[in-house]
């Protein structure tokens, strides 16, 4: 007759009551029951670490999970870092049925004093799963036999940075899918396993390109530390409530750091022989110093005086925000250009063989031919695009950036001297929270104020004035459909079904700049928006699809009339237009405006300059174009 296993009851009082967390951490349930422990005092600070102390006048409530099994009983052992983090001992509490033996975590207050300041400030329960999660699927990470505890753990961080999202992706399947598989964990982290350069060796083709290609990536990974090292450090300051991004914040104080030390970096990649492909070295070596660079470039200090800035100059609203950025050192011509035009990047043609999709994925970096809905790794020519928001590539999932005009302006104005690349376009998205009018048409004058802010009215190669985005059919699709205003689609989850799709108006027509200030623009749209409910001018292509014929709208003859010889506005037709923003704005909340009124009144009047100083601009036509604002 076998023997029953043994099996043992826990008392838990903190991160553990969460059967979420624990099915998480364990991939079971057991049943459970109330219970008191006596005598005991519970210290809970609200990070992730709560403990018990002796203390003979008090109490502490909890629950017992009952008969947890050996194996279970590993896995809450590494969680709470049983004879360093916490001592597990045995005990009796009571319970409805009397008292109870069992056992219980006690804590290690030095130890765990030390471990809150490696997670960062304000680190909770959900980060310490996490981090656990993360810890576990590390183990996974081959790491090279005799080697130390500091070549260990550089192995790891080599191989998580060259594996791109894919570890943020396990753990947050963790937390769908309870009990994970090791085979899965295995699966994800060896297709498509660490990239290589062996092939660029063999290729005269790639190799003419090879060093701007390498100091693309090193810069990127660089910023992917920097990054990690911010949301460590500042957790409970650059967390991002749901539905938008995740790293919207960090990666904003990121690449805010990472553009005042632009050229020390240069510099440092310099000395490092990490700005050049050297034909001895792999994918690992560069990795490697880039980690370097980055532990001796980072510093706490400085990141926190631009975050108290961030923070004393924010401004909430209540639609979501998020914006897709353009780059080509060609302009318009980067889809259709020859091979070799482009001298530094031969318009990212070689962007796949690279691996750079897994470098650029906290920027949602991507090569855009404007031919495919979603990105592939075939070899094409086209822009490189940094779709904020974007965090999953295949599968095309996306959230919202912000629902703050400041931040995501800051982010366009970072991305945009971080890329290294000529800046060409973007889009701005709203999310909708209503069904547009799609029958109603849209004032021209308004779209023309819009152009004002945001498009590109300039003299041409023979003095002439026009606005470039329209006159050289940038933003034209192949259904002769203008995409100044368009509505689409965006997924933020793997469930793609209609009707749990963000239903988006993206404005395609604002020329990206380097140095601009875009809020302006961005409180223009987005009071615009909600005050006149503009329908779009083009439909997302899965619409398109489904649709026989799409009606030529006046708007869209009406608008490449003007761009080819652009006008001056009227005063009374930039006063209505400034009168419809302000409305919208007053009326973005649910009961007025969501932000505050002196905001709206800072931004009213840099609108009101903006548009005019453009008007002025247009009606001597022979001067230089307005200095954008740094």
């Amino acid at each position: 007759m076998s023997k029953k296993p043994k099996t043992t009851n826990l008392f838990v009082y903190g991160t553990l009551l969460s059967e979420k967390h624990f099915e998480v951490i364990t991939g079971k349930d057991f049943p459970r029951v109330r219970a008191i422990l006596q005598h005991y005092k519970k210290i809970d600070l609200m990070d992730g670490f709560p403990f018990i102390i002796k203390s003979r006048d008090s109490a502490v409530e909890g629950e017992v999970i009952l008969g947890i099994d050996k194996e279970t009983m590993k896995k809450l052992d590494r969680y709470e870092q049983e004879g360093e983090l916490y001592y597990r001992i045995r005990i009796k509490v009571a319970t409805d049925d009397g008292m109870l033996p069992c056992e219980v975590y006690i804590g290690n207050i030095g130890h765990i004093q030390h471990k809150k300041l490696l997670m960062g400030i304000g680190a909770d329960a959900a980060d310490r799963v996490e981090d656990h999660i993360e810890e576990k699927i590390e183990d996974f990470i081959a790491a090279a036999e005799q080697s130390t505890q500091e070549e260990v753990k550089m192995q790891k961080r080599i191989t998580k940075e060259l594996l791109g999202s894919t570890i943020e992706e396990l753990i947050k399947a963790h937390f769908d899918w309870i009990g994970m598989p090791q085979y899965i964990i295995t699966k994800n982290l060896e297709e498509p396993g660490i990239p290589t350069l062996e092939h660029i060796k063999e290729s005269k083709d790639i190799l003419a390109y090879a060093d701007t290609y390498i100091a693309f990536a090193v810069r990127h990974m660089i910023f992917n530390q920097i990054e990690e090292r911010v949301r460590r450090d500042f957790r409970s300051m650059v967390k991002i409530k749901n539905p938008y991004y995740t790293h919207t914040l960090s990666i904003l104080l990121a690449l805010h750091y990472m553009n005042q030390h632009c050229e020390e970096i240069k510099e440092r990649m310099r000395k490092k022989n990490l700005d050049t492909f050297h034909p001895d070295s792999d994918y690992t070596d560069y990795a490697r110093g880039a980690i370097v660079i980055a532990e001796n470039l980072y510093n706490k200090v400085a990141l926190l005086e631009y975050f108290n800035w961030l923070q004393e100059n924010k401004g909430p609203g209540f639609l979501p925000l998020g914006a897709e950025l353009e780059f080509s050192n060609l302009g318009r011509g980067a889809v259709d250009a020859r091979p070799g035009e482009d001298a530094a990047f031969d318009s990212f043609y070689y962007f796949n063989d690279f691996d750079l999709m897994r470098r650029c994925w906290k920027l949602g970096g991507y090569i855009d031919d404007h031919r495919y809905i979603t990105p592939d790794l075939t070899r094409t020519r086209g822009f490189l695009e940094y779709a904020l928001g974007k965090y999953r590539m295949v599968g095309d999932l996306s959230k919202p950036v912000t629902d703050d005009p400041c931040i995501l302006s800051h982010l366009i104005r970072e991305a945009a001297f971080f890329a290294g690349v000529k800046p060409h376009s973007m889009h701005i998205s709203i999310q909708q929270t209503y069904q547009p009018d799609c029958t109603k048409e849209n004032d021209i004058n308004d779209l023309l104020c819009l152009l004002l802010l945001g498009g590109d009215i300039s003299l041409d190669k023979n003095g002439v004035l026009r606005e470039k985005r329209i006159y050289y059919r940038e933003i034209f699709d192949k259904y002769k459909s203008i995409t100044f205003l368009r509505e689409n689609r965006h997924y933020d989850t793997e469930e793609k079904i209609e009707k749990k799709a963000n239903r988006i108006i993206e404005y395609q027509f604002p020329r990206l700049a380097s140095g601009k200030d875009y809020e302006p623009l961005i409180l223009a749209l987005k009071g615009y928006q909600i005050s006149a409910t503009p329908r779009p001018l083009c439909l997302d292509p899965r619409v398109m699809l489904k649709t026989e014929k799409w009606p030529m709208l006046p708007e869209i003859s009406q608008l490449t009339a003007w761009a080819e010889h652009p006008s001056t506005l009227g005063d009374d037709v930039i006063g209505r237009f400034i009168e419809k923003v302000e409305d919208g704005l007053m009326h973005e909340g649910e009961k007025g405006p969501a932000h505050s009124r002196k905001y709206i009144e800072i931004c009213m009047k840099k609108i009101a300059e903006e548009l005019y100083a453009m008007n002025e601009y247009i009606a001597t036509s022979g001067s230089c174009p307005p200095a954008t604002t740094s």
